[in-house]
């Protein structure tokens, strides 16, 4: 699987599932202060849900002729891409 991404000043990159889970690691390994404004790294939980959403990326069509973007294990996130391009995000709670 591909995922497609842009990082501020650079080329749009293609990078696997695997490459996107090993910069996420990367990441997560940033010190306090690492933007030079006080940022903080990622904590544990704000990658365990990104890795939750990662590895449970679905897509399909939509009878519409759009394309429905699914995120999640439990498939909580959705995105509606419109034949005309808009779109609509719908989440759900599963708690």
């Amino acid at each position: 699987m591909l995922w497609k991404h842009e990082v501020a000043g650079s080329i749009p990159a293609t990078l696997t599932m695997k490459e996107e889970l090993e910069r996420l690691e990367k990441l997560r390994k940033l010190k306090e202060n690492w933007d030079s404004y006080g940022g903080s790294p990622p904590t544990k939980e704000a990658a365990e849900r990104a890795i939750q959403f990662i590895k449970g990326t679905f897509i399909a069509p939509l009878p519409d002729g759009g394309i429905q973007i699914t995120f999640g294990e439990d498939e909580d996130v959705f995105i509606d891409i419109h034949p005309d391009g808009t779109w609509m995000v719908e989440s759900f709670d599963k708690e």
